[in-house]
């Protein structure tokens, strides 16, 4: 299997391509630069024509010209032409325009280069450096580091923090520059990264994040009016806003999107604002959760995250989120509405963390001890455990009661938060008890000692000075946390630490802290470092409390002697623990170690007692069919353990019953057995020696004494059920019906501004169509008259082609008889060169007697001369043809 996988991968490798770190790299980058990686796409999109874009580029570069007055008196052209897309070659122009960069840099000529020769801060400048290489690091500009993108990137993020040395950099700078260097020089880039800081994103980088945090509730409030199926999922699977937009919202979606789908949201969020952006991720949320089908498949958090970090391919294709997000019906005023609700929401929420950090400052935590029999007859009762008295040792069962009275120099408010509405003079009954929000709690080895309580805070007549606060409360810390991850969490502070206490409050799945300090600098230092801070990076949403409490007090009926303290022994090492040297920690259980001690043990239980020192979290259930919620209302099946809603609910346990033959169900709340064969409640359930199946053991027969009275008691409570179960019901279906009203309502609402939209876009389509026709006659003419002429010149064509063949042909012939002529002409001029040179002879010859002749006539001796004879040896061949030679050169 290994070897058909890595033989797939090398297939994917052509000559113009490599593999490394298991991805193919190719050496020929595609249309946007990108040499690998999930941005990579070689294959050629079919985009408009190069007539259209021609024109879209002059009209681009005609409203670039008078910006200032598009822009003031003619914004929904600039608007109109965004949305349809910029063409590639204005683009980096365009967005220079749309952010306010161009006026930034008109402004301030030379503002980049004094920003590059300043100093930056040296922890900044080391962060920028490590996170270089990490972005895009398969396109062509910073796939290494010699290639000039890594250095310009340096350049623009230092500058920045030059520039505006408040913010600093951000990890999540660092795509949004890179994303700009692609398009534009470096100083461009700057300044619309200056630009979409400091006006579009503005805050986003500041340290906490909070204006990302309260735009992510702004999210999931708009989510809640667009797709509310996608909202509740969300909340079902308990998914905060910061777990998936984060991201999204501080990269402008620089890491989630495709390159053609990012550079036309771009193109309208630059022009509209970051509200684009808002719906961006509607519609990715819309489009992921919004299908029943999608829901069903994400039952938790991790696969509704994991969704949502890898949409659907169609999801973020270009043409589905630019249409999506055009036509998503969020007006102006929505955002709006939602900004300033959530940001009074935050100010509300920021004042009362601040009244309590004041309240709590001056409060005094109690603990009353309450050792009367009702706790102990508890512990004894049917629900004790068994052996208790051997484990309990020499501790007694303890019943805390913990109240909570508020100032009597403050008037109650309702920001208080934890402090409730009352005074210490006035008295409760039960029902006011449970509406003062007091916190339930316990602690302790529930098999050895149960302690349980309410814990309320006194809060003092009179103000203490600030440097008797050494007491921190650290409230809601999950139950993920184990003591050694609350070590861990601490131990920058474990020096400063005299004693930590852990105590479980009524809430689930969340326990608190009590934390002494040595001193108040010490003490303050750790409330303003931990406070609003998460507990680890992979629960950012869990974030640790922390109050302010002056003392805890504990109230027994004996009181040790005063000015006398015992000093525990610590059972890991046997030492007596001082809190003034060492730091104690007291776990769940009440016992006692040294902090360095404890931090040894490995186990998640305690070394004494083996009680779990962190609380055990708890499991909720739900109808495996319509997913209600609620104890008293769930039927377990006791044969196959299926989960159902009751009979006045959704009847799901019953129809199982029905079904399966399965005839008897535990209710969760009460954990009485009901028995549907025979219609009743079960009190005793026996195991069948035969076939080991359960049956109900008999009751009493009814002609026993006091039968009549259960029979009437029983149907008066079955006449109230039924007559608080119709009653719930007609609650219910009218409630459903004001639903279906409204939705019904809205729908037909939607429906007719679709029609109005839908119309207006039928009579342009109109327009357009007549406008397309008269285009289309023209082109049909101009068509016909093209053809006309292309058949001429086909014609010409082929005459032409037959006179070049004939040439053709009579060059060749031309060319045969030339070659016959030159031949001829060697022979001829070879036969004439002998002539000529036999005729230079016999001239020579006649030249020569004539000169004898002469000269013989004018010697003396011509007489003898004339008379006589001359006879002429022979000469050798060769001597002859040498002096023949001779003759020749003269």
């Amino acid at each position: 299997m290994a070897s058909s996988t890595a033989a797939d991968t090398v297939s994917l490798c052509s000559e113009a391509s490599t593999l490394i770190d298991g991805s193919v790299i190719s050496t020929v980058p595609d249309r946007h630069g990108f040499l690998g990686g999930s941005q990579y796409s070689p294959e050629v999109k079919q985009g408009p024509s190069s007539e259209t874009i021609l024109r879209r580029e002059h009209k681009w570069l005609k409203m670039l010209s008078k910006w200032n007055f598009y822009m003031s008196r003619n914004y929904r052209k600039v608007r109109e032409r965004c949305r349809k897309g910029i063409p590639m070659s204005i683009r980096p122009k365009a967005w220079l325009f749309l952010c306010g960069g161009q006026l930034l840099l008109e402004k301030y000529p030379e503002r980049y280069s004094l920003c590059l020769n300043q100093n930056a801060d040296p922890k900044a400048l080391e962060d920028i450096k490590k996170d270089l290489h990490r972005q895009f690091p398969y396109h062509e500009m910073f796939i290494s580091e010699d290639k000039p993108g890594q250095q310009e990137l340096l350049h623009v993020l230092k500058a920045y923090t030059v520039f505006n040395p408040d913010v600093g950099y951000c990890q999540a700078q660092a795509p949004v520059a890179a994303f700009l260097l692609m398009h534009m020089p470096a100083i461009q880039a700057f300044w619309c990264l200056v630009s979409i800081s400091d006006r579009y994103l503005k805050d986003y980088y500041s340290p906490g994040l909070e204006i990302v945090q309260r735009d992510g509730f702004i999210l999931q409030a708009l989510l809640k009016k667009t797709c509310s199926p996608a909202y509740r999922h969300l909340k079902k699977v308990n998914a905060e806003p910061m777990f998936y937009c984060t991201e999204w919202f501080l990269c402008a979606f620089t890491r989630t999107l495709p390159w053609d789908s990012l550079l036309r949201i771009w193109d309208i969020f630059l022009c509209e604002g970051v509200k684009v952006l808002f719906k961006t991720a509607l519609v990715i949320l819309e489009g992921c959760l919004g299908n029943a089908r999608n829901r069903k498949r994400c039952q938790g958090l991790c696969e509704t995250l994991d969704l949502l970090r890898n949409p659907p391919e169609y999801v973020l294709s270009e043409e589905y989120l630019v249409y999506n997000v055009g036509r998503l019906n969020l007006t102006e005023r929505d955002f709006e509405l939602e900004h300033q609700r959530q940001t009074a929401r935050r100010k509300n929420a920021s004042s009362n963390v601040k009244i309590m950090s004041e309240l709590v400052s001056k409060c005094v935590l109690r603990v009353e001890v309450n050792e009367s029999g009702e706790a102990l007859d508890e512990v004894h009762g049917a629900e004790a455990p068994l052996g208790v008295p051997n484990c309990r040792g020499q501790r007694k069962v303890k019943d805390i009661s913990v109240e909570t009275f508020a100032s009597r120099l403050e008037k109650p408010t309702d920001d208080w938060g934890i402090l409730p509405k009352n005074s210490r003079g006035a008295s409760f009954e039960q029902g006011d008890v449970e509406e003062m929000g007091e916190i339930g709690f316990f602690s302790g080895n529930p098999f050895v000692e149960i302690t349980k309580g309410i814990l309320h805070l006194y809060k003092e007549d009179t103000l203490s000075s600030r440097e008797e606060a050494l007491m921190l409360c650290i409230l809601g810390v999950p139950t993920s946390m184990t003591c050694h991850d609350l070590l861990a969490f601490t131990a920058p502070c474990h020096a400063e630490i005299a004693h930590i206490r852990v105590l479980r409050d009524s809430s689930p799945n969340q326990y608190m802290t009590l934390l002494t300090f040595r001193n108040y600098p010490a003490a303050k230092e750790f409330y303003d470092t931990f406070n609003g801070a998460p507990f680890n990076s992979l629960e950012p949403e869990a974030l640790c409390r922390i109050v302010w409490v002056s003392r805890v007090e504990w109230a027994h009926n004996g009181l040790p002697p005063p000015g006398h303290t015992e000093l525990p022994t610590c059972p890991v090492c046997l030492e007596r623990m001082d809190e003034s040297i060492d730091g104690v920690l007291t776990i769940l259980c009440n016992h006692a170690f040294h902090a360095n001690c404890l931090e040894q043990w490995s186990d998640s239980t305690c070394p004494v007692c083996r009680c779990v020192q962190s609380p055990e979290q708890a499991e909720s259930s739900e109808c495996e069919n319509c997913g209600r919620v609620g104890p008293d209302a769930l039927w377990i099946c006791l044969i196959c353990g299926h989960v159902g809603c009751g009979r006045y609910q959704g009847g799901h346990a019953a129809s199982h019953a029905r079904e399966s033959g399965h005839c008897y169900a535990l209710q969760l709340g009460s954990h009485r057995v009901w028995d549907y064969k025979g219609d009743n409640f079960v009190h005793r359930l026996l195991q069948n020696k035969a076939d080991g199946k359960l049956v109900a053991a008999e009751g009493p027969p009814p002609e026993s004494e006091g039968a009549q009275e259960k029979v009437d008691s029983v149907q008066l409570e079955f006449t109230y059920l039924l007559t608080s179960q119709l009653e719930e019901q007609r609650i219910y279906f009218e409630e459903k019906l004001l639903h279906l009203d409204n939705q019904a309502t809205l729908e037909s609402k939607l429906l007719r501004e679709q029609l109005t939209e839908l119309s207006e876009e039928n009579k342009q389509l109109k327009t357009k169509l007549a406008n397309v026709s008269k285009e289309k006659q023209a082109v049909e003419k101009k068509f016909s008259q093209s053809s006309a002429r292309l058949s001429i010149t086909l014609g010409e064509l082929n005459e032409e082609r037959q006179l070049g063949k004939a040439l053709r042909e009579y060059q060749q012939q031309w060319q045969t008889k030339v070659a016959q002529l030159e031949e001829r002409l060697q022979s001829v001029s070879g036969e004439k060169e002998r002539e000529v040179n036999e005729l230079q002879e016999q001239l020579r010859d006649l030249m020569f007697h004539f000169e004898a002749q002469q000269t013989i006539s004018r010697s003396e001796d011509r007489d003898d001369i004339a008379g006589g004879s001359v006879s002429v040896g022979e000469e050798s061949s060769q001597l002859a043809k040498l002096k023949r030679k001779g003759r020749k050169k003269k």
